[in-house]
């Protein structure tokens, strides 16, 4: 540009440099009128003047983070973590750029209160190991969310790490974080609904590739005419093989092979240790074969652990507590008031690890009266299980018994039949003077899918005494009838025994309510049609594991209103307290977090005392759970509960 001609006022020629100057000033102010700069400060300087407050850079510091723009994800990172069991699973991290600053969300750390705390928990009276103190005495600071699959073994030709380990990390760290980026952090349906349609398309494609394998095979071949499964899909259902259990767990050799295709009729070869005994004229009827099991896509737990990371970066950013942003999802507002859902604390397990012949009662879960503070429940759960393990020393002729705790943080204990558990617990209750059946009852965990032997048509309920589903039923209906404080059964039966199912319901459906995992489904979107709803089921089970995100949950605990228990997952990893928050945002009726043994669960239960002491203290603990206690007709429990908390009844009750 020329600069020639330039002149003052005066007659003086303007230089290059003080033109260019000008030029830039007038670029700078019209920056400014552009973007409202000026009138903004000069509506601040003016309130300023009239509030003259003490600190004046913090009141214009907060003036104008109301006016920085919302934050936006930058990017994730995924991390390989370890459970309490030692198998992998991950964590993911949300960065965000806020106010022109990249800053990675950091949830706070737990406060350990020591009235409460795990110290307070853990009591001279029971004898656990001394690895399980070194376990519960860790500092619990790891801060971001992880979620673990349900079935996180290890795949033929992977390395230590799993492939779906394997898979979820390299999907946060590179496709997911980069759809992500730019995303609004506290858009949570947004980013559910991005994550959704990537799994779609994950899942699309691994179909065409087994079906364009499939379609490459040769006519000849017997493999084409029956479709492979996914290879690198691991399945949702529990493990066969038995979990690590403590170094000081008696050893009992039970039969966990996996089990073989369901065969049309039972097998009815003789058995060569059974000697005079007759054997069975009267023809089996041949079992229901085993539904194939959803196809979980290899990484898809990386879905669930960017959701509830996400949720957790948009709390602290709004500065409120995660069940309160979950609760602000759910109702698109703040509620007036929360309550607290009921813990239900598993106190004994018998199931197919446990040192005796019985295999059928995996859990003995307590399930306290309705008003009752947590950290009441919890002290009451531990008296019981002191006297549980006092009267066990008192009557054991090998001297004192040793505790062996299992995965689900309850005390493991040998038994022939399903009766002396439950006398354990109805003698340990008499000697507290705790009314079981009335202030305080029972639900059984049965796992009965893990139960069925497939070569003999029929469920290992007890070592060496096989029963099939309708003699499994008769022994139900006979357990309830003498222990009417069992109030509910959960998984008693295979979902694919729907006959059993309605005949159980019709047997005991008055004096005891029957409990399942629930039905969804995770892949295809729609694609498939839902599952049909077992017959009688008045609750379910719901846990957040591989692919569920925020918004899923969100969506069927709506869907199933006041009929939704809140369940850990066996390998959930022990990283914070995240399952407390998302149970009480999303308005559940009760949670079930296991046992009080282990920090993975002992820090659950810490965090849900800790949001019904601030509630409290807040004056918004409701008190719509606060009804009468439990008639004789206990059907009508989860009912009952339903009625008081939402004026929605799931349809499931009147089957």
């Amino acid at each position: 540009m020329s600069y020639k001609g330039l002149i003052r006022y005066d007659g003086s020629r303007v230089s290059k440099e003080e033109q260019e100057f000008r030029e830039l000033k007038n670029k700078a102010a019209e920056f400014y009128q552009g973007n409202g700069v000026p009138q903004k400060i000069e509506c601040v300087l003016t309130d300023l003047f009239l509030d003259q407050p003490d600190d004046i850079y913090g009141y214009l510091a907060n003036y104008f983070s109301k006016l920085s723009a919302p934050p936006r994800i930058s990017k994730l990172k995924g991390i390989e973590v370890y459970n309490a069991k030692g198998q992998a699973s991950i964590e993911a991290e949300v960065f965000c750029i806020i106010r022109n600053e990249e800053k990675v969300s950091i949830q706070p750390p737990l406060v350990r209160q020591p009235h409460y705390g795990t110290l307070w928990l853990l009591q001279e009276d029971i004898e656990l190991p001394a690895q399980l103190f070194l376990l519960t005495l860790l500092p619990w600071v790891m801060i971001t969310s992880s979620v673990a699959s349900e079935d996180n073994s290890v795949h033929p030709g992977a390395n230590s790490v799993g492939s779906d380990v394997l898979t979820a990390l390299c999907w946060v760290n590179g496709d997911l974080s980069t759809l992500l980026r730019d995303c609004n952090p506290c858009d949570q349906a947004a980013v559910d609904q991005i994550l959704s349609d990537f799994l779609l398309a994950r899942y699309l494609e691994e179909q065409d590739l087994h079906k364009r394998e499939r379609e490459s095979r040769p006519p000849s071949e017997p493999e084409a005419q029956s479709p492979p499964s996914p290879p690198t899909a691991p399945t949702k259902e529990k493990k066969v093989q038995s979990p690590p259990s403590p170094p000081t767990a008696p050893t009992k050799e039970k039969k966990v092979q996996s089990p073989p295709s369901p065969p049309t009729a039972p097998n009815k070869e003789k058995k060569g240790v059974d000697k005079g005994k007759k054997r069975n004229s009267i023809a089996e009827k041949p079992i229901t074969p085993q539904v194939p099991p959803d196809a979980v896509l290899a990484g898809s737990m990386a879905i669930g652990s960017v959701s509830l990371a996400v949720a957790k970066t948009g709390a602290q950013l709004q500065d409120i507590p995660l069940y309160k942003y979950i609760a602000n999802l759910r109702k698109h507002k703040t509620p007036e008031e929360f309550h607290i859902p009921l813990p239900l604390v598993t106190l004994l397990s018998c199931g197919k690890m446990s040192p005796g012949k019985l295999n059928l009662l995996e859990e003995v879960i307590l399930m306290p009266k309705a008003g009752q503070r947590v950290k009441q429940i919890t002290r009451m759960a531990l008296d019981i299980q002191r006297e549980m393990m006092r009267i066990m020393n008192a009557t054991s002729k090998a001297g004192a018994v040793q505790a062996t705790v299992s995965t689900s943080g309850a005390l493991v204990v040998g038994y022939e039949r399903p009766e002396q558990p439950l006398d354990l617990i109805a003698d340990a209750c008499s000697n507290l003077g705790l009314a079981l059946g009335t202030e305080l009852h029972l639900a059984v965990n049965c796992a009965a899918h893990e139960l069925m032997d497939y070569s003999k048509g029929k469920y290992d309920v007890v070592t060496g005494g096989p029963k099939s589903a309708d003699e499994l039923v008769n022994m139900y209906e006979a357990l309830i009838s003498k222990y009417p404080s069992v109030v509910a059964l959960i998984d008693p039966l295979r979902k694919e025994d729907v006959k059993q199912w309605e005949k159980l319901n019709s047997l005991i459906g008055a004096s005891c309510s029957l409990l399942s995992d629930i039905s969804y489904e995770p892949l295809g979107h729609g694609m498939q049609p839902p599952a049909t709803p077992l017959p009688g089921v008045k609750a379910f089970i719901l846990k957040q594991t591989n692919e569920m995100s925020i918004s899923d949950l969100i969506r069927i605990t709506t869907e199933h209103q006041g009929a939704v228990i809140m369940g850990m997952t066996c390998s959930e990893p022990c990283s914070d307290a995240s399952l407390s928050d998302v149970a009480v945002g999303l308005g559940v009726s009760y949670v079930k977090l296991g046992g009080l043994s282990g920090a993975e669960r002992l820090t659950k239960y810490n965090r849900l005392i800790s949001i019904e002491e601030k509630l409290a203290q807040q004056g918004i603990l409701g008190m719509a759970f606060l009804f009468l206690p439990l008639d004789k007709h206990t059907s009508s429990w989860f009912a009952e509960k339903t009625q008081v908390q939402s004026t929605t009844v799931d349809d499931t009750d009147e089957d």
